[in-house]
């Protein structure tokens, strides 16, 4: 599915999923996100799992290309477990992560996250530091790529580094922030 040549004012996201687990797999693949341009979205791009404790489910093959994001309000790129709780109060609820110390924030170890790429996308003025990427220890997201991705400027958190990187293998190449979970490739600024 290829979905382009976008323009969102006040949105919540490209996203993916909210994706649980099933006992048949459910399943998120080959997708392409192309030029697209954010106006103070809520969130910009969000990949995202749901809880569940039977079966498994696959996120695999996403592309998000050309993608400018001015101002986003919360997170500019979000990989990981659904942030709202549901209706009936289930849920992992990550709305506040990672700043809310007594908060719990459960990562779904039954959904396998593969091949993601971010290519050519730009984050200008983000509120909150840019980048969280958050797969599970016993089912990390592999093949994760990031590929000339700038976020240079945000307000609130991480000033040092403006990410959260757990649980996730892949490679980095003309990028800021220099996402320490990543391996660096020629070129790497």
């Amino acid at each position: 599915m290829l979905i382009e040549n976008i323009t969102i004012r006040l949105g919540v996201g490209l996203s993916i999923g909210s994706v649980p687990p099933n006992i048949n797999c459910n399943c998120v693949r080959n997708i392409t996100f192309r030029n697209a341009y954010f106006r103070k979205p809520f969130k910009g791009i969000y990949i995202k799992t749901n809880p569940g404790n039977v079966g498994t489910g696959i996120i695999d093959n996403i592309v998000y290309e050309n993608i400018t994001m001015y101002e986003p309000i919360w997170w500019a790129i979000y990989l990981g477990p659904q942030q709202q709780k549901q209706p009936d109060k289930g849920g992992p609820g990550c709305m506040l992560y990672p700043f809310d110390p007594k908060g719990t924030c459960s990562t779904q170890p039954r959904i396998n996250i593969t091949n993601i790429v971010f290519r050519n996308v730009e984050v200008q003025k983000s509120l909150l530091f840019p980048i969280i990427l958050r797969c599970n220890a016993s089912n990390p997201c592999t093949n994760v790529t990031f590929d000339n991705v700038q976020a240079r400027r945000w307000l609130i958190g991480k000033k040092d580094k403006g990410y959260v990187c757990e649980e996730v293998t892949g490679r980095i190449r003309n990028s800021y922030p220099k996402v320490g979970c990543l391996q660096s490739e020629e070129g790497d600024k």
